[in-house]
């Protein structure tokens, strides 16, 4: 699986509703919809904090917004299995590979940085 181009999301909303979107970017993508940078979806600004649920990659902006079509049409019982389908990882591990991260690392817990 390929880090570089674009990503198909599914966001869990606080309200417990789901989201779907594409972006290049990931993890900058999610502190838009959060809030933290400008530029998230209207659909996300009431119901924060959102997490990343699922994700994959497209080869292409074409193929990720009609993946992103397709997601979007599934039912909300289907859009809930999408971490165990073939080709989505779960969130963490979405943002991990993101990261640059491989999908074998798991997170080492709290990081300290200095101030």
């Amino acid at each position: 699986m390929t880090v570089s181009g674009w990503w198909v999301y599914l966001l869990r909303c606080a309200d417990d509703t789901f989201y779907v979107g594409v972006a290049r970017n990931l993890a900058q993508r999610l502190r838009e919809h959060n809030g933290e940078l400008r530029g998230g979806a209207r659909y996300t600004r009431g119901r924060r904090p959102v997490t990343i649920y699922a994700a994959r990659t497209c080869a292409d902006r074409r193929a990720a917004t009609q993946f992103e079509w397709r997601t979007k049409r599934l039912s909300r019982a289907r859009k809930a299995a999408l971490p165990a389908a073939d080709g989505w990882l779960g969130g963490d591990a979405a943002l991990l590979l993101a990261a640059g991260g491989s999908r074998s690392q798991r997170p080492r817990g709290r990081v300290n940085h200095p101030r």
